[in-house]
């Protein structure tokens, strides 16, 4: 059975990569556009959801929309790379102590 689980490790690690590398695409071009705009964005902010919409709105209402797409871009990045480190560690785990 360790085997079997040896073999899941390795596609969901390069599952994990091209997740990580899409997100970090979308985030860099939303990033970019973020800048040209010379928006200035507090990074404690971000993961709040309230703070993040009432600071938005106040401060930069037409670009809502593109705030609220990089916030939530970044924050599935970081949920999937925890649910895959998570997992990773799991398969290790069992691995080894199952020998």
């Amino acid at each position: 059975m360790p085997q079997i689980v040896s073999y899941f490790v390795i596609p969901l690690v390069l599952l994990l990569l091209l997740v990580n590398v899409y997100f970090r695409v979308i985030l860099v071009k939303q990033f970019k556009f973020l800048k040209e705009q010379n928006i200035d964005i507090d990074p404690k902010i971000l993961m709040d959801k309230q703070r993040r919409e009432a600071y938005f709105s106040k401060h930069y209402p037409q670009h809502k929309d593109r705030l609220d797409a990089f916030s939530l871009a970044l924050t599935k990045l970081i949920r999937y790379v925890v649910i895959g480190f998570l997992l990773i560690l799991v398969s290790f785990l069992y691995i080894y102590f199952s020998r």
